[in-house]
């Protein structure tokens, strides 16, 4: 981390999941103040189990506006309607998984009036986000790293996580229905299951072609292919 706030050109972070070993060293505040020196990032994968809240996803849109891939695949986002309104948009941001989000006061976000404003401000936050940015329910279901209870993220049904919100009434049955709207209304579909990947092998194309001319392949690039066969320019 020492090394990371030292390179304030850094334009693509990449720490994912190690197999086996789920990290809880990485805290929220020393992770949103290292991307706070972090102006060019465009690219970040982190996949350690945290929580992000809706402060903390003001402060990302402030810091990093040019983000176009936001991988957090072992975080939840929790966040509420008044501060999604103060979140600056993320004109650049095509990609986006969490592990689950969360709406504070889901029921109070089904009553029409307020699901069409919190289907407004999700778009503006997100203007080119086509995707559905968690994973789905049954992979939820099924996550192997959702051991432990203590973060809130592993109840299941009519079970209320704990937070620091002790105001919020939701139970992840009424998230998961506000979710499910939201998506809909918005005309969200699944992502690829290798649109990470995919993602991430041609932003590094495309850097490559911009900065050098043309694209770099490693060795291991003649032996397993897949990984480097997709076109650059964009990605399914």
């Amino acid at each position: 981390m020492d090394i990371v706030r030292g390179c304030p050109l850094l334009q693509r972070l990449s720490l994912p999941r190690v197999a086996g070993y789920f990290t809880r060293m990485m805290k929220e505040p020393l992770l949103f103040d290292l991307l706070s020196v972090l102006p060019r990032l465009e690219v970040l994968e982190l996949g350690m189990d945290f929580w992000v809240y809706g402060t903390e996803l003001q402060d990302l849109a402030h810091h990093c506006p040019r983000l176009t891939f936001l991988d957090l695949n072992g975080a939840t986002l929790y966040v509420s309607l008044t501060q999604m309104s103060g979140t600056l948009p993320f004109r650049r941001l095509e990609f986006v998984r969490f592990k689950q989000i969360l709406f504070k006061k889901p029921g109070y976000l089904m009553q029409e009036a307020n699901f069409q404003t919190l289907a407004t401000e999700w778009s503006r936050i997100f203007p080119k986000l086509r995707t559905i940015p968690c994973l789905a329910e049954f992979e939820l279901d099924n996550d192997p790293s959702d051991g432990s209870e203590e973060d809130g993220a592993s109840v299941r049904g009519d079970e209320k996580p704990s937070f620091p919100d002790a105001d919020d009434d939701g139970t992840n049955s009424d998230w998961q229905s506000v979710r499910s709207k939201l998506w809909e209304a918005l005309s969200y579909v699944e992502a690829d299951e290798y649109a990470s990947e995919k993602f991430q092998h041609m932003w590094q194309t495309n850097f490559e072609i911009e900065t050098i001319g043309w694209p770099v392949l490693s060795s291991e690039a003649f032996t397993y292919t897949w990984p480097h066969s997709f076109p650059p320019r964009g990605y399914c």
